[in-house]
């Protein structure tokens, strides 16, 4: 396997598919013979909206329905992450890669092991995976190997939900104009930088010492959150925000990617584009500005959102809901279902699942609020893509992929209000 492409799923693959994820596929083949038949109740968006208000109006419905949802895999082991040179490596010991999604960099002297505490998390949607790395923020020690990470899973965003004074995290990125750092065999050069209110926005350019390969990444922090409640974001609508600016970032990524099966390369040291990708691109990096990306991908995001008055499934457990765009997605595991449809696309169709590399979310230990990142987001998808899916059941199955997303009843209330908020708003428009 080439070096670049190292970072893997470390168990068992079927058709492409991590083994925990196979009873997935038999859910969604049921669900989607369900809307086939007309045995699937599809229901309106207000009527969507009154079953999420009344689950809200409740809040000991909501709080039982936390408590049942398993925190973590019990069958699940993580022996790599307890062997004594690993210990240093993780910030809690509760919080730790199971064996058989942890993110297995290609092994070093200083790393034999390729160990990090990092999760590989995947969620099925349709005929495609919405990928995730979720991961602890890098310590002093551990800065390097996150870096190789960043490189080896071909991630061009980093999300950082910073729920913390910025003295509790390590400076890994480069926070001033024009600075550069270096880990190992990667120098980040910071190329430009945006700061709104509770989201700041670094564009920076990485380089391979060994190659002289550059990437563009991009790293998105929100620090939005309540200091009196339980890591639990100040506002919705700022939240919505900041997941529409991700997804803003990341439309700007597809659409720019060539054919060619590439990780997000673009130029050699030479100045030439590199073998994969090389003579679809003709921008440079240092010209890229942030302002560009979000303002061209507004009024893509406002084409998308005149197409949703469309009728939203929502299971009978009355736990969520879906409209439609068909944009890249991934959907829940034993709640999904997809109906697919033909309008807007947000994603190029001809770019496969192994071109997709996984978006990097982390908090302090890459638990609780990176699990209200991934949580809003994928539903947001679902309800994009006409997908069905249980709030309960989805959290299910991301914990399945790293244990302890969502720490609290308020995390999971927020959640719930989010979507409530989210769909109201999309029937204004």
């Amino acid at each position: 396997m080439d070096q670049s492409r190292h970072l893997l799923i470390n168990g068992v693959v079927l058709n492409g598919r991590p083994d925990f994820l196979k009873p997935l596929d038999e859910h969604h083949h049921r669900i989607r013979k369900g809307f086939e038949t007309g045995e699937l109740e599809v229901r309106t968006n207000d009527e969507t909206i009154r079953n999420l208000s009344t689950k809200l109006s409740n809040p000991a419905i909501l709080d039982v329905e936390f408590a049942s949802i398993p925190q973590k895999r019990i069958s699940a082991g993580a022996s790599t992450s307890q062997l004594p040179e690993n210990l240093s490596k993780n910030r809690q010991k509760s919080i730790l890669p199971y064996e058989d999604t942890r993110v297995m960099l290609h092994p070093t002297r200083k790393n034999p092991h390729g160990y990090i505490n990092a999760s590989n998390v995947q969620v099925p949607i349709g005929d495609r995976f919405f990928k995730y790395v979720l991961t602890q923020a890098p310590m002093k020690n551990t800065v390097e190997d996150f870096w190789n990470m960043v490189w080896e899973s071909g991630s061009r965003i980093i999300v950082m939900m910073a729920n913390h004074t910025i003295e509790q995290f390590s400076i890994y990125w480069p926070i001033k104009s024009k600075e550069k750092l270096t880990f190992g065999d990667y120098s980040i050069r910071q190329q430009s930088c945006t700061n709104t209110r509770n989201l700041i926005t670094t564009i920076m350019s990485m380089k391979s010492l060994s190659s002289g390969e550059k990437r563009v990444i991009y790293h998105l922090s929100y620090s939005g959150f309540r200091q009196d409640f339980d890591g639990v974001p100040n506002s919705i609508e700022l939240f919505l925000s900041f997941i529409d600016a991700v997804n803003s970032v990341k439309r700007h990524i597809e659409n720019e990617k060539p054919r060619d099966v590439d990780s997000g390369v673009f130029v050699t040291a030479s100045g030439t584009a590199s073998r994969q990708n090389s003579r679809n691109r003709s921008r440079s990096i240092s010209r890229i500005s942030l302002l560009d990306v979000t303002n061209r991908m507004r009024s893509h995001s406002v084409e998308h959102n005149s197409i949703w008055k469309r009728k939203l499934t929502l299971s009978s457990s009355g736990q969520q809901s879906t409209s439609s765009t068909n944009s890249d997605t991934s959907t829940a595991s034993s709640t999904a279902s997809s109906n697919n449809n033909n309008g807007a696309t947000s994603y190029r169709p001809d770019v496969t699942l192994e071109q997709q590399p996984p978006i990097i979310v982390h908090c302090l230990d890459g638990s609780a609020d990176s699990g209200i990142f991934i949580l809003v987001e994928l539903i947001v998808h679902c309800i994009e893509n006409n997908v069905s899916v249980e709030i309960a059941k989805l959290l299910r199955l991301l914990r399945q992929q790293r244990a302890a997303l969502i720490r609290s009843p308020m995390q999971y209330r927020f959640v719930y209000e989010s979507i409530l908020v989210y769909l109201q708003r999309s029937r204004l428009i």
